[in-house]
């Protein structure tokens, strides 16, 4: 299998919730990740959630979320793999934690860096 074809994948990580990304996200930018808002719910572990504003992550909790960018399966890491820590979070408007069906579960995420990639060969 062809490694780094899907290079937009990314996986997010805590250290608190297992060995492995326990939820994955699309890359949209070089600093900005989608990924779903139930993903970030469940890694906050709240009853209610805010929407529509900017979450800034404290130092702590931003060390504890690693974005893993670069790995071709997420249950091993061959080299390619790179981690960023997640600035803020931005909750969309209309994500409703009581109608995920029916609602927009939607959040972006901001790295600390610049996603660079090189040319494989």
């Amino acid at each position: 299998m062809v490694k780094l074809v899907f290079f937009f994948k990314v996986g997010l990580w805590s250290q608190v919730l297992g060995a492995f990304p326990f939820c994955g996200g699309t890359l949209i930018s070089n600093s900005l990740i989608v990924t779903a808002g139930h993903c970030l719910q469940t890694y906050f572990k709240c009853t209610r959630f805010p929407v529509g504003i900017d979450i800034f992550l404290s130092e702590e909790r931003s060390k504890a979320l690693q974005i893993l960018v670069g790995g071709h399966d997420f249950t091993s890491y061959d080299g390619y793999d790179q981690f960023f820590t997640v600035q803020r979070a931005i909750v969309h408007p209309d994500y409703n934690q009581d109608a995920i069906l029916h609602s927009t579960d939607l959040v972006i995420l901001q790295i600390d860096g610049q996603i660079t990639f090189s040319t494989l060969r």
